[in-house]
């Protein structure tokens, strides 16, 4: 009675078998399906900007839509548990597709303060789960965020980029990353947080594949 259990997305009680999510917002879900389109809609948006060997959204990110709410729940209220078992949704998409081929499975990084002050890293709970459900071994320290940068919200497209361009760099426990990485962040709008961040695993020698939970309707 104290401490109900409530969907991460519409609030209703949760029933017995149900965890995090419900049944009706499960299939209310927009689900992309771009782990099994070649030539997605998102790889062509990186084509010509970095080298990556495929890059998918679970869910369609609408506004007043259900990714939104349960983003808006896991970064606003605090709410890891729904990030993990987001994440491990995410791993049941993807680990019978090209993106299981991944040996490692790396967040995108928030900078030290912000973290501090939020108290988790969103990307890196999504990520907790993807790991869970696919077996792939977890790296949240093979990427770092050097520069505390301003939200990209409001930012023009080329105003994102010049935003996060050295933001991020590799850190001290990767010794050469060879081999393919999965580079997992929450959203995907412009794509400049994921190039910058791939951008220093693929000088470090890795093979990146990107995957988010959500992305914008395109």
């Amino acid at each position: 009675m104290l401490y109900p259990r409530l969907c991460g997305g519409c609030r209703r009680d949760l029933y017995t078998g149900e965890n995090y999510v419900c049944t009706h917002c499960l299939l209310e879900m927009p689900f992309t399906h771009y782990h099994q389109m070649p030539d997605n809609p998102l790889e062509r948006m990186f084509r010509g900007r970095i080298p990556v060997y495929g890059v998918t959204s679970l869910l369609f990110f609408n506004r007043g839509g259900i990714a939104r709410q349960l983003l808006h729940r896991v970064k606003y209220f605090g709410d890891t548990q729904t990030a993990v078992a987001m994440g491990r949704l995410l791993g049941v998409a993807l680990r019978d597709s090209p993106f299981s081929e991944c040996g490692a499975v790396v967040p995108v990084p928030l900078h030290p303060s912000r973290q501090r002050t939020r108290g988790f890293n969103q990307s890196s709970l999504i990520a907790q789960g993807v790991h869970e459900v696919m077996g792939i071994p977890f790296h949240d320290d093979w990427l770092q965020r050097v520069e505390a940068t301003e939200s990209q919200t409001r930012k023009s497209r080329e105003a994102r980029w010049a935003n996060v361009a050295t933001a991020f760099s590799v850190g001290a426990s990767v010794s050469g990353c060879a081999g393919r990485v999965l580079l997992i962040d929450d959203v995907l709008t412009t794509g400049a947080t994921l190039e910058a961040a791939a951008r220093v695993l693929i000088a470090a020698g890795a093979g990146v594949m990107l995957a988010t939970l959500a992305c914008s309707n395109r």
